[in-house]
């Protein structure tokens, strides 16, 4: 009798099926399984597995994941980075979502909204508001075209932060047409 072996797709399978399951361990053991056999990861593995840390509010997991991603010689693209920054959110840890931005920038993997909002919503979150502002500020100066989303988690960072001299130069943005609504 043969039996077939479990490939890349059937693990990533696997692995997104518990994510959407909400059973982020049994997801993190099948990455496991993953690692010890003799197939091999791909993006969509570190993407599914990153976004299990995510659910699972195992932002320490994600780190390693993230780690060993970059070690790998995967395509890089932006779902495991956005994975990552959520994880990062979650977990409250501003910095290392600011940080994960930069590599990402240094790795030429683009920044998308979910990118952007979560790295403010995770500064906002930990009334880091100064960062979460200087961070939209950078978005600007790099002509990334900003979305609602991201302006209107500024504008909520200073009203928190009690900046609102802060929150009229973000409205006179979206006056010059630098932040478009979807």
């Amino acid at each position: 009798r043969r039996w077939m072996e479990p490939s890349t797709t059937t693990f990533n399978t696997a692995i997104s099926s518990c994510v959407k399951g909400s059973a982020s361990q049994q997801a993190l053991s099948v990455f496991g399984e993953m690692m010890q056999s003799v197939v091999e990861l791909d993006k969509m593995t570190f993407g599914a597995t990153i976004c299990a840390c995510e659910k699972g509010d195992q932002w320490e997991k994600a780190v390693w994941l993230v780690n060993l991603m970059l070690q790998s010689r995967v395509d890089l693209d932006n779902v495991a980075f956005n994975a990552a920054v959520s994880a990062f959110q979650t977990g409250g840890k501003w910095q290392k979502a600011l940080h994960l931005v930069n590599v990402m920038v240094q790795t030429r993997v683009e920044r998308g909204t979910i990118t952007c909002t979560a790295v403010i919503s995770a500064c906002g979150k930990t009334s880091e508001w100064e960062h979460a502002l200087q961070f939209f500020n950078t978005l600007v100066q790099s002509n990334v075209r900003q979305n609602a989303c991201k302006f209107n988690d500024a504008v909520s960072d200073c009203e928190k932060g009690d900046r609102w001299r802060m929150a009229l130069q973000l409205f006179r943005l979206l006056a010059e047409g630098k932040v478009e609504y979807h």
